[in-house]
């Protein structure tokens, strides 16, 4: 397998479509954020979920869940790097894969309490990855807003928006009891 191409030394790198553009294009952007999104998620399968300390934290279901999700950051990558479209071959995200986003995150906000106020990153390990994970989605949603210069809706930019809600309540429910010194 070869690494480098030498082919970028110029500033300009190509799609998977064979179409070169700048590196500073606004699709380098996004395909870079959801790349970062993509190798943090699986940081966080890999060392924090198995750090799990909640008794009934349904560690099989977020795992399951996090898998899926790199598969289908994959299939984005692939909808960006061809401008906007899926390859021949290749089937994309569905309005299941929402529907199965939004149930998720609603199995999970029941087992978390109300919000009445600012949220507070910093309370555990698992709970602030997922922080960081929602923060990369959102950027990677106003890259994608950016380089998507087609005026149809798109259920790539529905899945990165639903992605960070789903973050953002897992990093609610995996957060661990402040210490009783600890100020909320």
């Amino acid at each position: 397998m070869k690494i480098t191409t030498k082919m970028g030394d110029g500033g300009v790198s190509g799609l998977f479509n064979g179409k070169r553009l700048k590196k500073d294009d606004n699709l380098f952007d996004l395909l870079g954020d959801i790349d970062e999104l993509s190798a943090f998620l699986g940081w966080t399968k890999s060392e924090l979920i198995p750090l799990c300390i909640k008794e009934d934290c349904n560690i099989e279901k977020v795992k399951k869940f996090l898998s899926k999700t790199l598969d289908d950051l994959y299939l984005i990558m692939s909808f960006c790097g061809f401008e906007f479209r899926y390859p021949e071959n290749v089937s994309g995200i569905s309005e299941k894969d929402l529907s199965e986003m939004e149930i998720l995150c609603e199995y999970f906000k029941k087992n978390i309490d109300p919000i009445s106020g600012f949220v507070r990153p910093g309370k555990g390990k698992v709970s602030s990855s997922f922080h960081v994970l929602r923060t990369i989605c959102r950027r990677a949603e106003r890259s994608f807003v950016r380089a998507y210069s087609l005026k149809e809706p798109s259920l790539e930019l529905k899945y990165l928006n639903r992605l960070s809600d789903v973050f953002f309540v897992f990093a609610l429910y995996f957060q661990e009891e402040p210490s009783s010194s600890e100020g909320q």
